[in-house]
């Protein structure tokens, strides 16, 4: 979605988009997910880095390009801290909660 914001795109996430399909819950599986977010997250951050500061008062619908790329993040951080609070919950605490199987 933050790429949407960046490239100054209004995009409406399909339903098989925001909420794909899970089939393969092992840990190769697992592997590429994380892989992918942390594709993503670079995929961003270049495009942030990118960006032109006159283009942060920019509006998408309602609201600023800063306000939606400060969205972004803290959207990304909930989900993070939720991942950990389920992993921790299963009881497969590590340091890189990330890096290791689901």
């Amino acid at each position: 979605m933050g790429r949407f914001i960046v490239e100054g795109e209004e995009h409406e996430l399909s339903e098989e988009e925001n909420f794909p399909k899970i089939i393969d819950t092992g840990a190769d599986a697992w592997e590429r997910a994380v892989a992918a977010l942390v594709d993503s997250e670079k995929l961003l951050r270049d495009a942030i880095l990118g960006l032109d500061d006159s283009r942060l008062e920019d509006r998408l619908k309602t609201k600023t390009v800063y306000e939606l790329l400060h969205g972004v993040v803290q959207h990304n951080l909930y989900h993070a801290g939720q991942m950990a609070l389920l992993k921790r919950a299963a009881g497969r605490v590590t340091t890189g909660f990330l890096s290791s199987g689901p």
